[in-house]
């Protein structure tokens, strides 16, 4: 079971893979998505992410189901907070979508990400590795450029205008 954070709906998957969105108060029938796995609500509990296979949907729990991405690893995918962005990991890359113009832009390249969490305020991703690699904090802003933060160690890697910088410095995050 899968609760929205409006505490109002909720899903759940029966052993054939079908979700069963539930609204509380509500009489109707549950709003029934086939075949799908790794149910997240969006932060107003309007929408739900899903994925079927390596494809990444979304459903406005009416009657409409929209494709996100392809190629996407199950259980990598996460709302903004604002709820007009998704996070996941496709092949090696993490990437987010603007679901205003479904444009996918590359955060970071190079990783099999298990696991992304946006901040509270939208400016950055966690990722967690597959292979007990270190937990980074992706920026994320429109200029291309990126900052991430590496535990343990505590040191910063910076990307900017086609160069990397480090520092070891302690990191403080907000």
């Amino acid at each position: 079971v899968v609760w929205a954070a409006n505490g109002r709906k909720f899903v759940l998957t029966d052993d054939q893979s079908t979700l069963y969105c539930y609204s509380l108060g509500e009489f109707d029938a549950p709003f029934k998505i086939a075949k799908a796995a790794s149910p997240v609500w969006s932060p107003d509990g309007s929408r739900l992410l899903f994925s079927r296979g390596d494809q990444l949907f979304y459903s406005d729990l009416a009657d409409k189901e929209t494709l996100v991405a392809k190629g996407v690893r199950p259980g990598s995918a996460c709302w903004s907070p604002e709820g007009a962005r998704v996070a996941f990991s496709v092949d090696d890359k993490v990437v987010y979508v603007s679901l205003a113009d479904g444009i996918q832009r590359e955060l970071i390249e190079g990783r099999r990400v298990s696991c992304t969490a946006w901040s509270a305020d939208g400016s950055a991703i966690a990722l967690e590795d597959n292979g007990g690699n270190p937990v980074r904090v992706v920026n994320v802003d429109s200029t291309g450029n990126y900052t991430f933060w590496v535990a343990p160690g505590n040191y910063t890697i910076t990307y900017q205008n086609g160069s990397l910088s480090a520092t070891s410095q302690p990191v403080t995050l907000n």
